[in-house]
């Protein structure tokens, strides 16, 4: 019988021992990068998964559900339920007889109703919140128990006549040069920013107790607000966690906020590292390659369906913009035509969403 000699060929076969030992060692870099960027960064990534979680189980604050009806006890009260394909049918029909030479159908089956009907305010131990579905009629009223906030100390409402809001004279007054400058022509004036902005931020104590108070005084309205130093915010953990979430953006002085803002960006750019670093770990190894291809696959189909799902849902029509409308008034919606598409046979208008 003849003996057949099999050696066994190592995997790094034909090549240089110089270019073996770069490769294994950018391997080990990987690999060390992505367990220690994981280790420095674990309070963010702890922080910004669960206080993302947060947006979408509003539950996990202090809220009580106070008030719950049926849509039949809802149609007591006058309420009318929304038919969608009744009202998409009727929507249609005026929109034929209000535009010449068009003759639109409804696609059968294509009428949904997407959000709800939200109504809030303010009551004694919180905001309300009264949720109605408009196509079932049931309602839903929660109250979000606020913690009480301390209240402001009289000096505040203090007048101040020897400080005005200059700074908006002169910004005012530089705005317009600015723009023509620039070379655009705007549709209206630039209006100031109803959030935000510049503040001037000191803080004073009493002679007498030795109380302290932060203030601050805004440097484009005016106005001055003022909270006893160490007192609480008056905000629940909820509030909190998802305002520390939703803070973004570089302020323009160097502190701890801006560092939170560029650790946000760290972690952001580590999770990416992460993603692309474990898939070349798990290239490495050879029998789980069939395994991770499959799962890959699936994940690849699954993302796209739930992305232009999501996209499509998001732009079915345009949005309204929060610029300042035309009438100056900052912070109101912008609406925005948008030409619709037109065929060699008849022209089509433009809509106003």
């Amino acid at each position: 019988m003849k003996t057949i000699r099999v050696e066994n060929t190592p995997m790094n076969a034909g090549r240089s021992p110089s270019s073996t030992r770069f490769r294994n060692r950018i391997l080990k870099w990987v690999r060390r990068a992505h367990l220690y960027t994981g280790l420095l960064l674990l309070p963010w990534v702890l922080f910004f998964g669960f206080s993302g979680m947060l947006f979408n189980h509003p539950e996990f604050g202090e809220m009580d559900q106070v008030g719950s009806w049926s849509g039949r006890e809802m149609s007591k009260f006058g309420f009318e339920t929304v038919e969608p394909e009744s009202l998409a049918s009727a929507i249609v029909a005026d929109l034929n007889r209000s535009t010449e030479g068009r003759n639109l159908r409804l696609v059968p089956g294509g009428a949904r109703v997407d959000g709800a009907f939200v109504f809030q305010g303010q009551a004694r131990g919180g905001a309300l919140t009264l949720t109605v579905d408009p196509e079932d009629g049931g309602a839903v009223l929660h109250r979000t128990t606020e913690a009480t906030k301390p209240g402001a100390p009289g000096f505040v409402s203090a007048e101040i006549p020897s400080r005005k809001p200059t700074e908006r004279e002169s910004l005012e007054k530089a705005v317009p040069r600015l723009m023509k400058e620039s070379g655009i022509e705007s549709a209206g004036t630039l209006e100031p920013s109803t959030r935000g902005g510049a503040e001037l931020r000191f803080q004073v104590e009493s002679e007498s107790t030795g109380q302290r108070w932060n203030l601050s005084w805004n440097l484009l309205r005016g106005g001055l607000t003022a909270r006893e130093s160490g007192a609480g915010s008056g905000l629940d953990l909820y509030s909190v966690l998802t305002r520390f979430h939703k803070t973004h953006a570089y302020p323009q002085q160097f502190g701890a906020r801006w560092l939170w803002s560029a650790f946000a960006d760290a972690t952001g750019l580590t999770m990416v590292f992460w993603g692309l670093s474990g898939a070349i770990m798990w290239w490495q190894i050879k029998p789980t390659r069939l395994i991770g291809v499959t799962g890959l696959s699936v994940a690849a189909v699954l993302a796209f369906y739930i992305f232009a799902g999501t996209y499509s849902n998001l732009h079915w029509t345009p949005r309204e913009s929060r610029q300042p409308g035309p009438q100056g008034k900052p912070g109101s919606p912008v609406k925005t035509e948008v030409p619709t598409t037109t065929s060699a046979s008849e022209t089509t208008p433009q809509a106003t969403p």
